[in-house]
């Protein structure tokens, strides 16, 4: 694996965005000669895990640190495949968790069909005799510590009929994405959202938090 010096600096460069260097600097507690010297290739040597992981803690434009940890040749890209395998996998180990957890309410419930004109989350929980009727459920299973797509996330959320008997949770094996995201709750959107940290190795829900209400 090498350092791709030129991929490097054109998501250091989207990952700034519409900011100066200087801001975007001071934002992740970086120097800014040396975002500078990368943007402009002329660092030979990629940045360690731990300067990437502050690149993309501010990152905009939806720039990961994957994207960046690829680029600066510390890891290899996974194949298509692998990911979508990966995906489901994880996938199957909530979904284990997620039905012990329901079997032990005392209301009844079952699986439907998730329906979403833009966007479809990957549980749907028709819920009888309890605080919600539906309760949505998005997997965002990252390891990076921070979501550069949050907002995104959000405004996905928002096109869903968004009623006040709905639940929408985002699940997260990660504490600090989940620490993150409670931290960065949506400002106007309306709805139950909550964040839940799932602990995949113990199979359990370890706990989860309201982001904001109907």
């Amino acid at each position: 694996m090498s350092f791709d010096t030129e991929a490097f600096s054109d998501l250091l460069q989207k990952a700034k965005g519409n900011r100066s260097i200087n801001k975007y600097a001071h934002e992740i507690d970086i120097s800014a000669a040396h975002i500078s010297r990368l943007i402009r290739g002329l660092i030979d040597t990629p940045p360690s895990p731990e300067t990437i992981n502050k690149f993309a803690q501010g990152a905009y434009n939806g720039v990961t640190y994957n994207d960046l940890m690829i680029a600066a040749g510390h890891i290899t890209k996974v194949n298509e495949t692998a990911e979508k395998e990966n995906d489901s996998i994880l996938e199957k180990e909530f979904l284990k968790i997620l039905l012990t957890e329901l079997y032990q309410q005392d209301f009844e419930w079952n699986f439907e069909k998730s329906k979403g004109t833009h966007f479809v989350p990957d549980f749907t929980v028709r819920l009888n005799d309890s605080e919600y009727s539906v309760w949505h459920i998005e997997l965002k299973f990252l390891n990076s510590m921070k979501f550069n797509d949050l907002y995104s996330i959000y405004g996905r959320i928002a096109t869903l009929d968004l009623i006040p008997t709905v639940k929408f949770t985002i699940a997260v094996q990660s504490l600090e994405a989940f620490n993150y995201i409670k931290k960065a709750p949506p400002l106007s959107l309306r709805a139950n959202l909550f964040v839940m940290h799932v602990d995949l190795q113990k199979q359990e829900i370890v706990k989860e938090e309201r982001l904001c209400s109907y």
